[in-house]
Order: C-alpha cells, then structure tokens, then sequence
C-alpha cells in the first residue's frame, strides 16, 4: 500500500501591517497555496485582527495585536499550516492643539510620537488687571498670565498721614495705610480758663480738656458795702454770700 502523502504550503508565512483609520480595509494580502491541497479551509483565530475570504485574501482589522491564520484540509483537520499575522499602530500626522478641557479622542489606530509637540493657541496677556475690589474670573481666554507676572495693587504706601479729625472720611488717595502707622490727635491743654460771664466754645482746636481739670470760679468776697445813698454796679469779681447782710446808717432828724 503507497502512502498518500501531498506536499503543500502556504505563503507568506508571516504578515505585518500597521492599524489604519479605515479599519484596515486598504490593505489586504493575497495567501498563495503552493501544491494542490484539494478544498482547503481559511480561519483566523481573531476576526478582530485578520479576516479572510474563502479565497485566502486576508484584510488586516483594526485590532492592535496577533493573531495566527490556520489553513488545513477539511478531512484531515491536523494537517494544518499557519500564517503568523501582526497588526501594529502607525503614527498620526492629526496633531491636536491644547485644548480647554481634557478629551479621550477617538481611536483612529494611530500613536503620537515620542517628540510630538502640541501647538499652543493661548498667547500671553499685556493687559495686567490691577487688584481689584472684588473678585473676578475674567473674559479673556485666548490669554494666559505668566508666571513672573505682577498685579499693581493700592500703589504705595502713603505718606499723607492724617491727623484725628472732627469727622469721619472714606478718603480720596488710593495709597495705602502700613498697619504700624499713627493718627496724630489732639494733646491735653494747659490754658485753663476761668469761669466767664458768658459761654465760649474756644478756638484751639489742636488741645483738649483733661477729665479732672478744674476751672477757677468766683470767690467769695469780703468787703460788704454799707447801703448806699444811689445803686453802683460794682468792680470787684468776687460773689456775694446768699446770707450777707448790708449795714444801715440810721440818721436822727431833730429840726431846727
């Protein structure tokens, strides 16, 4: 009895492709069959990968990875020859600017670079806000501040020191106040005045009244007048007592 022994083959042994946007579809490799295996069958063991037709035309899948084709005879399963068959991604040429919100973007098949550059719309700003008086998340988003930059605040510090006044004020200088500075306010006199005839609201505006200052008033005097023949005002600046008593000259008439 002859052994029915058929050599046959299949070539490429090996295919290597890179991942393309289009799903793989423009690129397809032909399998040739090299003997007479009669009614051989075509499977790949990851569709994903690699597909075929009947005719062993294979198109490489979208997939990123291996996968192996197995060609045999429908009646003798393990007389089997295998295709080794690599999908790999290709670099992209669709560069993304810096964008304003993350994004996972869509799979297209492709990689970026190991020294690929994103392109950077946002521009630095010139037109420095100073501080401002209330919180502001701004308008401008094509701008970006750098890093060194600086915010003009309430100018400098003043020098304009104001003394204590007689009213309140918001003030009109956009300097600012250290906080260690002093109001210059009015110091104790020492021009008491006497008690007067008649009120005064005084006139040094730079001096004011110690809590226990005491003003000299009128004394009291001593020199009672005897009742006069007509009124007389007076000169002395002393008071007289609520209970003095005026002298009266009596005068005896004994006619002629």
């Amino acid at each position: 009895m002859v052994a029915d022994i058929r050599y046959w083959d299949v070539f490429p042994k090996s295919i290597c492709g890179f991942r393309t946007p289009n799903g793989g579809q423009d690129m397809t490799v032909q399998l040739v069959l090299c003997g007479d295996p009669p009614g051989v069958i075509f499977e790949s063991d990851d569709t994903s990968i690699a597909t075929l037709t009947g005719a062993g035309v294979v198109t490489l899948g979208m997939k990123v990875g291996c996968t192996t084709i197995r060609v045999f005879e429908p009646a003798r399963p393990e007389n089997t020859r295998k295709v080794d068959v690599q999908i790999i991604p290709c670099p992209g040429t669709d560069i993304h600017t810096v964008g304003l919100a993350n994004a996972p973007g869509e799979d297209t098949g492709r990689y970026a670079l190991e020294g690929h550059v994103h392109e950077n719309n946002l521009k630095p700003g010139s037109a420095i806000q100073p501080v401002g008086l209330a919180n502001s998340p701004g308008t401008q988003d094509a701008l970006f501040a750098r890093v060194d930059h600086i915010h003009k605040g309430l100018t400098q510090f003043g020098t304009n020191i104001q003394s204590v006044g007689a009213a309140n004020s918001p003030g009109t200088l956009d300097q600012a106040a250290r906080a260690d500075h002093i109001h210059k306010a009015p110091q104790p006199g020492s021009n008491i005045q006497s008690t007067a005839l008649a009120n005064s609201p005084g006139a040094s505006d730079d001096r004011f009244a110690r809590e226990d200052h005491v003003h000299k008033g009128t004394q009291a005097g001593t020199n009672i007048q005897t009742v006069g023949a007509s009124n007389a005002a007076g000169t002395s600046e002393k008071f007289a007592r609520e209970d003095h008593v005026h002298k009266t000259v009596w005068l005896e008439y004994h006619g002629t």
